[in-house]
């Protein structure tokens, strides 16, 4: 027991060794891998070969059958031909009793001479059935039908196409009432018979014949030791069924059925399980199948003994690989071991350790690499912090601009001068504006807030200076409302009105608009633009202004109030270096700022933003 315990722990040593493990798994796969490849092509070509020539032979075989059966019925065909012959018409039209005898003496001698040349035994009897009820059979001589013949299904089957020749299997009453004799084991072929030119139908012939005349011209025909086959009518009926392992009711059902698919195939299926190869053919004057049957192992099996070999020396070679590993892996883990090892050091927080090399072989170059990736860590680590530090002055620079004491002051002087005006509703509207627009300036401290909530804040801005500046200022925005929900780095939009309105409308004569507008731009970023029809700029101060919102060095004037380059700068640092502003502006006819920004459904972190981008 204690053996039994020892050799359990050393097993879940060596499993706990991963990279041994990883090592011992990449060896049994490149061993194994290549003989398997070889091994399943070989055992796929073979069985796809043996599954052609399979094919190829029993469809020959079923070509014969069909062939045979077709040369049957179409000898059959050639005695249904007879009921166009003028001697039918004028046994079927003619009323004077004598001619009529005469008629039908000559009629048993056509049918006779039909018999002996198409196989007597095949063709057991002629019967020929007008619409007026008059019949008369090669066996049995002239009768009196005296049924209604245009109620008989058969009839009715056989005039829906008058021109094919239609085999009936089945022993039903209507079958009964068109043959004369034992309708027992029996097949019929029949046809309409009717006039050519005007198409007056004027009855039916039918050839009646023996099943075992189908049952000789398969009998002796199977597929390998087991195989057998089988015909079936057009309706999925057996005309033929040997002897067989396997029950009419299961082919029936689970195989007859996939045969419709095609003229002739084959294909493969597990019946009871038990895997079978079948192959199938249609005759063309009947609509019969053809259906060959065998267990798939008698015809695989040397693709089968493939397999089983493939197997077995798979099984040798990996058991002389894991020989192996055991004797050379010692020498490849032992310095990765020692590189894990200054790995966990780093991992604690001491980027000072460095991993040795002495050999100039391939862990000395992943030893190397490490220690590069230490230095790059610690220049990511300081660039980071800097980063943070500069986000930090950005973000309280935004706060600081928001919470303006001069837009407080003046918009509470609003709400007094608007209240001693009894103007409540008013009062009502600017103190909520307010209340909204320092609302989203906090945002619970979130970093990221929707769409839907920066135009909130836009809006309530607006509305408050539309209060102090109600001559000069007109705004609209337009939003797309799939936009709405997505994620938005907050205090974007809101100070690009606010430089709108004080650079824009104030240093121009009159009144003026600001438009701001947002939509989907591509298919993975959205598109943000404040417009204004103000005083615009000249081409210096735009190139000016260009050169000053996308400068490398992040300086911070505490005294310049929060604009473009503010933006600019949280927008990059949040973002990436390829999103920004970019400004449009033509003197005394105004301003359009853009924004375009990557789809963020979800409020993520700085780095995930920046990964993305």
């Amino acid at each position: 027991m204690k053996s039994l315990k020892a050799l359990s722990s050393q097993i879940s040593d060596k499993i706990k060794m991963s990279i041994r493990l990883k090592i011992l798994v990449i060896f049994v796969m490149f061993a194994i891998l290549p003989l398997g490849i070889l091994g399943i092509i070989s055992y796929n070509s073979y069985s796809s070969t043996i599954q052609e020539t399979e094919s190829r032979y029993t469809s020959e075989i079923a070509n014969q059958l069909n062939r045979n059966l077709e040369l049957l019925f179409s000898n059959i065909n050639t005695i249904l031909d007879a009921g166009e012959e003028s001697l039918v018409f004028n046994y079927l039209d003619e009323t004077d009793p004598d001619l009529k005898y005469e008629y039908a003496k000559e009629l048993g001698t056509f049918f006779n001479l039909y018999r002996n040349i198409y196989n007597e035994n095949a063709v057991l009897d002629i019967n020929i059935i007008g619409i007026n009820g008059r019949g008369i059979s090669s066996r049995k001589g002239v009768y009196d039908y005296t049924y209604d013949l245009r109620e008989n299904r058969l009839f009715q089957t056989a005039l829906s196409n008058p021109l094919k020749p239609h085999i009936f299997v089945e022993d039903t009453v209507h079958s009964r009432r068109l043959r004369r004799i034992d309708s027992r084991g029996m097949i019929s072929v029949a046809k309409v018979i009717r006039r050519e030119v005007t198409r007056e139908v004027k009855g039916l012939i039918l050839v009646d014949m023996e099943r075992k005349v189908i049952e000789n011209i398969c009998s002796n025909i199977k597929i390998g030791d087991t195989g057998k086959f089988i015909v079936a009518d057009q309706d999925g009926n057996f005309v033929y069924y040997p002897r067989f392992q396997l029950k009419e009711h299961v082919v029936k059902t689970q195989v007859v059925s996939e045969t419709d698919k095609s003229n002739e195939g084959y294909f493969t299926k597990r019946i009871d399980k038990e895997k079978y190869f079948i192959v199938y053919n249609k005759l063309d004057l009947s609509d019969w199948k053809i259906i060959g049957i065998v267990k798939f192992n008698e015809i695989m099996d040397t693709a089968l003994d493939i397999r089983k070999w493939t197997i077995i020396l798979e099984v040798f070679l990996v058991a002389g690989v894991i020989l192996l590993y055991m004797l050379i892996t010692r020498t490849i883990t032992d310095p990765i071991l020692d590189l894990r090892g200054k790995m966990e050091m780093a991992e604690a927080g001491d980027f000072n350790v460095k991993a040795a090399y002495k050999y100039n072989d391939e862990f000395s170059s992943l030893s190397k690499g490490f220690n590069r990736m230490i230095i790059n860590i610690s220049e990511l680590m300081n660039k980071n912090a800097m980063q943070q530090e500069n986000l930090k002055k950005l973000e309280f620079k935004a706060l600081q601009a928001q919470i303006n004491p001069h837009f407080l002051y003046n918009t509470l002087d609003a709400i007094v001068w608007t209240a001693e005006a009894d103007k409540k509703e008013e009062v009502v509207n600017i103190a909520q504006n307010l209340s909204n627009f320092f609302r989203a300036v906090l945002s619970k401290g979130k970093e990221w807030i929707l769409v839907h909530e920066e135009i909130l804040h836009v809006e309530s801005y607006l509305s408050i200076q539309k209060v102090r500046y109600r001559d000069i200022l007109e705004y609209e925005i337009d939003i797309d409302p799939e936009i709405m929900n997505y994620s938005i780095l907050k205090l974007v939009i809101q100070p690009l009105v606010e430089n709108a309105l004080y650079h824009g409308l104030k240093n121009k004569r009159g009144g003026g608009k600001i438009k701001v507008a947002g939509r989907k731009y591509e298919d993975n970023k959205i598109q943000l633009e404040v417009t204004d029809n103000g005083i615009g700029m000249t081409k210096e101060k735009l190139s000016q202004l260009e050169k000053e919102i996308s400068q490398e060095e992040k300086t911070f004037n505490m005294n310049s109030g929060f604009g473009l380059l503010n933006v600019n700068q949280r927008i990059k640092l949040y973002y990436g270096s390829k999103y920004g502003l970019s400004i449009v502006s033509e003197y005394d006819k105004g301003t359009t700022v853009t924004v375009i920004l990557p789809i963020i459904k979800q409020k993520p972190t700085t780095f995930a933003i920046q990964n993305k981008s």
